[in-house]
């Protein structure tokens, strides 16, 4: 029997006592694809679980076996990898039924009712650490009209349900080679995404995407910026700060984000430099300010200048004669 669907997505009750528990006779397909077979720990897995209906399916009619009617009336069921979790990937495609809830699979082959029907779902998988691991068996379930003549009891019919299913998939996850690293890689697998904010003055922010287990490096941008950060945000976002510290005579140094690369097995560096924007001129350096031995000295000549012109004034006036 198949799981119920959740909800407003529950399978009548009346109509799963009609449902005939039946294998199919090797007429359609469920596979599983995981590339690349034998990805590095922190890499980005991209997992697809395909159904094929074949065309004598197509012709009898795939039976509505859910309280809301669905574009195709079809339920996969796929558990969770022993290490990671899967990400499921968002598309605009048709209307299935995925872990007992309502979500959308792409779907090739509608419009030719001769070629098998390809019912896909895509999923991303990021195993954290190296090692032997296991994605999870998978099950997909549909239902077939009867035939004409079948029983049908006023409930809708009877309904042949056709299973597929694909077993657990073993996995070698590597872990990243330790000779060649860089200096201040901090664990990136993949290329970073990086995406600078609209300025506000001499303000501006950079957003670096890493989700794939990597740590933020610190930035030292130079003299006359400062960066704050990074604030972590959801999924590997980390967001820098940079301001103008003071007057400066160029552009701040580039973030360098060392990375490893999984495809070429190398390890590279992303500089993340600023990018054109149409900033206001440095401001004039102010007049040099006297140092402190400078600033204690001036007042000390003006003190002596005025015993100086003192003195004088003294000595020079008129002197009357003393008579004995």
């Amino acid at each position: 029997m198949c799981q119920r669907a959740q909800e407003d997505y529950d399978s009548d009750v009346l109509g799963i006592a009609l449902i005939l528990a039946v294998q199919p006779a090797a007429c359609q397909d469920l596979a599983v694809r995981a590339l690349p077979g034998e990805p590095f720990a922190g890499q980005e897995v991209l997992v697809t679980w395909t159904l094929e209906i074949p065309p004598a399916h197509r012709a009898r009619g795939l039976a509505q076996r859910f309280r809301r009617p669905l574009e195709l009336p079809i339920e996969f069921s796929v558990g969770e990898p022993s290490s990671g979790t899967l990400t499921w990937r968002e598309t605009d495609g048709i209307e299935v039924v995925r872990n007992g809830a309502v979500t959308r699979a792409v779907a090739t082959g509608l419009e030719a009712p001769e070629e098998d029907l390809r019912v896909s779902l895509a999923a991303t998988w990021t195993p954290r650490e190296p090692g032997e691991f296991v994605l999870p068996p998978a099950v997909a379930r549909y239902g077939l009209e009867a035939p004409d003549g079948g029983l049908r009891l006023g409930l809708g019919g009877a309904l042949e349900e056709v299973a597929a299913s694909v077993p657990a998939m073993r996995v070698t996850v590597r872990p990243v080679p330790e000779s060649g690293r860089p200096l201040g890689y901090t664990g990136s697998v993949g290329r970073p995404t990086a995406r600078w904010g609209e300025p506000e003055g001499l303000v501006l922010r950079l957003q670096v995407e890493d989700g794939r287990g990597g740590g933020p490096p610190r930035w030292d941008p130079g003299p006359g910026w400062e960066a704050s950060g990074p604030v972590a945000g959801t999924r590997g976002l980390h967001v820098y700060t940079l301001r103008a510290a003071g007057p400066w005579s160029s552009v701040p140094r580039a973030l360098a984000w060392p990375w490893f690369d999984p495809e070429a097995e190398q390890f590279r560096t992303l500089e993340l430099a600023l990018p054109a924007l149409d900033l206001p001129p440095p401001p004039k350096a102010d007049a040099p300010v006297p140092a402190a031995l400078e600033r204690s000295l001036l007042p000390i000549l003006l003190a002596w200048a005025g015993v100086v012109v003192c003195y004088w004034w003294w000595d020079a006036r008129p002197r009357t004669p003393l008579t004995p």
